[in-house]
């Protein structure tokens, strides 16, 4: 169990890293999204992390570890549906109103919030040492 624990342990890290990676790409909210090439770059590497976030939930040694991990995965794609949701509304030929902008960008903000604390989450079960996770007193086994 130890081994595969820390295989999850070593993959649930460079998933966390490569989902803060693509948090730190992510504008903060659709108006800043200007040139779709790169948006869809973006896209396509968030799409990736939240792959690789659910190949961690998969492998998961417990309960916790599949739900951080696919709370992570769905939260940043929810991130990234409500900047492309901005992103559309500011460029849809009819303006939109200024309490729509505004739930756009609260609605980004609690998107936002929601991954990082998801990423936050995931990263603790992830960095706690296997004698706390496994509950056992001997480090050795």
């Amino acid at each position: 169990m130890t081994e595969a624990l820390d295989k999850w342990r070593s993959d649930g890290r460079m998933a966390v890293d490569s989902a803060r990676l693509v948090l730190s790409l992510l504008p903060a909210s659709g108006s800043e999204i200007v040139e779709d090439t790169r948006w869809q770059s973006v896209r396509a590497q968030v799409e990736q992390a939240a792959a690789d976030l659910e190949s961690v939930a998969d492998a998961a040694p417990d309960p916790a570890g599949r739900t951080a991990a696919r709370q992570g995965a769905d939260s940043l794609r929810s991130l990234v549906f409500a900047l492309d949701s901005d992103r559309l509304s500011r460029n849809a030929p009819v303006a939109p109103s200024f309490d729509q902008l505004a739930r756009a960008e609260a609605t980004t903000r609690v998107r936002r919030d929601d991954a990082e604390t998801s990423v936050l989450a995931l990263d603790r079960l992830v960095h706690l040492p296997a004698t706390v996770r496994t509950g056992s007193s001997d480090p050795g086994r």
